[in-house]
């Protein structure tokens, strides 16, 4: 233990100015971020910073710091000097890793800290959610960095590895994320943390044998296969999530009663998005709406449609196409009757060959049960306030129609899908018409309970909000004149597990797709 501290306080004198480098950084960023959801004009102006330093800067005075303390005891070679000193190996590897976790590590887990302290939230209230967010800080930087510097002999060597580990690990992610055809999803992946495990495990293997051995060609060969089996892994996940979603989400009459009947209503089949037949982002795809009818959710309950598959089959033999999943227009059904507008994605030349024909159209949603749990009651501020179980919100900038309020909570712990519900007050404003009755306000809280990119949860506030328009007995309106969001104004949460997951299916036959023309 003696030599393990003697290693790390030299390492600690003689690095200090990396170390304040990377300090700093991490410092600015802990300031800079807050931004975020602060929505002033004075704010506004540190967005491009503050997305620089999380991206660019404190990766890059990791960096500088790992490779410098890494490198003043080469691995690589025979003639360095500190191989005539005493050290032990493993004493020399447990030195620099107390070093990596009391300067890289710490730090960062304070500025964290400390932005979840000044968004209003408890760095402790989601414990467990630190290792995730640790290990995939590891996987994205850390280890790699720390394995790369054990396998070269200097900085400059370094860069030039780094550079195209860089270029291969895009074009694998690149080649691993393409979905089949084009088509996305929002099915929740639990399966995509195992690539960061692949890669924390392969870089702890390259280290342990660079440190105990020194064979940078074993360790090499190591790093590559860790970079293979990464990529393959990846590639995989995706090859195999039309399988997992089928898995997740079983066919009704395998889980007994669906939670949504599904029927198609009347009226035109268009073209999705303002009647735009192709998107800009997707030059060989067509999007089209149709309308259907969901009713039978059962009371305290509500379901999700996250992605749909597409089946068309012709008036002739072998006249037959599917799509893959794909993630439509986010849908959510409360108890009663709602009319929806369920939009599906065509390949430009399955269209071509459909659209003069009569077919019939096979619709399969995949569908989320939730069930509505606890309900908390907060009072609208004109400042900040807090809800129990959500996180934070903020009246400070109430716009005028529709009103927005905006909300953060805490990337270690998301709260599960919340339905927000609240009342308008009605003003003595001249010549504004309200009709009788109670004016509503409810909303969908903007906090996904589905997963983001890995990348994104290192980020410990994510910012949403409440888009909320007023509703009468007649109806959504038009304006909010002679209404307001006063302050003191209860604001209901309610929040909304997860009770299962199924597939339900609607045929339309006869079934004419929308003409260009039009």
């Amino acid at each position: 233990m003696k030599q393990v501290l003697h290693i790390f306080r030299k390492d600690t004198r003689r690095f200090w100015v990396e170390i304040l480098a990377l300090v700093t950084a991490l410092s600015l960023y802990a300031v800079l971020y807050p931004s975020r959801w602060n929505y002033s004009p004075e704010a506004m102006h540190s967005q491009y910073l503050n997305l620089l330093l999380p991206q660019i800067l404190v990766p890059a005075a990791c960096w500088l710091l790992i490779a410098r303390v890494i490198h003043a005891e080469s691995l690589v070679g025979d003639r360095q000097w500190w191989l005539t000193r005493p050290y032990e190996r493993t004493k020399l590897l447990a030195a620099k890793a107390v070093f990596i976790v009391a300067w890289i590590y710490a730090p960062f887990v304070i500025a964290e800290a400390v932005i979840l302290k000044e968004a209003g939230l408890s760095p402790l209230a989601h414990f467990a959610g630190w290792f995730p967010l640790l290990a995939i800080a590891s996987a994205y930087g850390v280890l790699p960095l720390t394995a790369i510097a054990a396998m070269t002999v200097n900085f400059a060597r370094m860069t030039l590895v780094l550079f195209g580990v860089v270029i291969v690990w895009i074009g694998g992610t690149s080649l691993a994320s393409i979905p089949r055809g084009g088509y996305e999803s929002r099915v929740p992946d639990e399966h995509t943390l195992l690539v960061v495990l692949v890669v924390i495990a392969g870089a702890l293997l390259v280290l342990f044998i660079q440190f105990a051995t020194r064979r940078v060609g074993v360790a090499g060969a190591v790093a590559v296969a860790t970079a293979a089996l990464a990529t393959g892994t990846a590639m995989l996940l995706t090859a195999t999530r039309e399988s997992r979603i089928d898995l997740r989400y079983p066919a009704a009459s395998a889980t007994g009663t669906a939670p949504v009947q599904v029927a198609f209503a009347g009226g035109s089949v268009n073209f999705a998005g303002d009647s735009r037949t192709i998107r800009s982002e997707r030059q060989d795809k067509v999007y089209i709406e149709v309308p259907v009818m969901f009713f039978g959710v059962a009371e305290g309950s509500a379901v999700e449609v996250d992605d749909v598959k597409a089946t068309i089959d012709g008036p002739s033999r072998g006249m037959h196409w599917t799509t893959p999943w794909w993630a439509s227009n986010i849908l959510r059904v409360l108890p009663g009757q709602h009319l929806q507008h369920v939009e599906f994605m065509l390949d430009r030349e399955q269209y071509e060959r459909f659209k003069s024909l009569p077919v019939t159209l096979h619709l399969t949603l995949a569908v989320t049960e939730l069930r509505a749990g606890g309900d908390t009651t907060a009072v609208l501020s004109g400042g900040d306030f807090a809800v129990n179980g959500f996180g934070v919100c903020t009246g400070r900038w109430l716009y005028r129609f529709p009103a927005s309020i905006p909300c953060r909570s805490s990337e270690l712990g998301r709260p599960p899908l919340t339905r927000v519900s609240t009342a308008w007050t009605r003003t003595d404003e001249p010549g504004a018409y309200v009709p009788p009755g109670p004016i509503t306000a409810e909303a969908w809280a903007d906090t996904n309970y589905y997963e983001r990119e890995l990348f994104l949860r290192l980020l410990p506030v994510w910012p949403g909000g409440l888009s909320l328009s007023p509703h009468s007995a007649y109806g959504e309106l038009s304006s909010t004149r002679g209404l307001e969001l006063a302050p003191g104004a209860p604001m209901h949460f309610t929040q909304y597990t997860v009770t299962g997951r199924t597939q339900v299916s609607l045929m339309r036959p006869n079934f004419q797709l929308p003409s260009e023309s039009r």
